[in-house]
């Protein structure tokens, strides 16, 4: 199916604020291109999309990948970003668009900041009972990884271990009463005749 570009000449500024859009400066004779499946070539379309998805993200509104191909959420995204910046909402790619949020100042951002989909994954947090336990067992010569505060497999496997080799259920679960039943353990090895 071929790609065409629909032109929709003479938006000035003055057009815009009367349609109720944000103030931006514009050449009073901007040319609003809105690209639709049907004239254009598709290496060109999906690169606009591509280029809006990624803007879209940088300001907030888009968690996809920018991977040039319009689906719901980038529709979504497109309209969602055209309410807040008070443009006609039509969820359509164009090249004035991407123009728009590249170049509006202020920025128009989401009040709430979509994750973008290529950000770094949360590192988990450390957890100082289980940094205490990870010590203990390492002492007591089970193998539960680093001492990192982080319940990992390693850990859950000496936990089952000491569990197992101590007569306690073999939860492998790093809580309270484990750590003081190996607390108890080392305060009675230390207190044992050598």
């Amino acid at each position: 199916m071929p790609y065409r570009i629909r032109i929709a000449r003479s938006l000035t500024a003055c057009a815009m604020l009367a349609l109720g859009a944000a103030p931006v400066l514009c050449p009073p004779a901007l040319a609003q291109e809105t690209i639709s499946p049907s004239g254009i070539a598709p290496e060109t379309f999906r690169a606009y999309v591509a280029g809006i998805q990624r803007a879209l993200a940088e300001h907030g509104f888009f968690s996809g990948t920018a991977d040039g191909t319009p689906g719901a959420a980038t529709t979504r995204a497109i309209s969602a970003y055209q309410a807040k910046a008070g443009l006609p909402v039509d969820g359509l790619a164009s090249k004035s668009l991407l123009d728009h949020i590249t170049f509006s100042q202020p920025p128009i951002r989401a009040t709430a900041p979509a994750a973008a989909s290529y950000s770094t994954p949360a590192q988990p947090v450390a957890d100082p009972l289980i940094e205490m336990i990870q010590t203990l067992l390492a002492e007591r010569g089970y193998q539960p990884g680093p001492a990192d505060g982080v319940a990992g497999r390693r850990t859950t496997d000496a936990i089952r271990a000491y569990q197992k080799d101590a007569g306690l259920p073999e939860t492998g679960v790093a809580d309270q009463a484990l750590r003081d039943n190996l607390t108890a353990a080392k305060a009675g090895a230390a207190a044992a005749p050598q």
